[in-house]
């Protein structure tokens, strides 16, 4: 829904991404692809979502660097290539 622009005080690219969701929202119920209440609440939630997601994104991401650390010095201690990408 753009909250993250605005929240870093990009103003014009929250105007554009809501145009944008005007836009989309107003095709898909031309289109008939959703209903009127099914747009309303993917707003709500996704609104709230965001306020959430807020919350503990720090806690994630520390959490997600603590595991990352420990299976790199888990790698290093048993002399293993632990690459995710063979």
């Amino acid at each position: 829904m753009g909250l993250e622009w605005l929240e870093n005080k990009y103003m014009g690219m929250f105007i554009a991404i809501q145009v944008l969701n005007l836009y989309l929202m107003l095709i898909m119920l031309i289109c008939r692809i959703h209903y009127t209440i099914d747009m309303v609440i993917g707003i709500i939630i996704a609104h709230y979502l965001f306020l959430i997601s807020k919350k503990i994104s720090r806690k994630l991401d520390t959490l997600a660097k603590k595991v990352f650390y420990w299976i790199t010095i888990k790698c290093i201690k048993n002399n293993k290539n632990c690459s995710f990408y063979e």
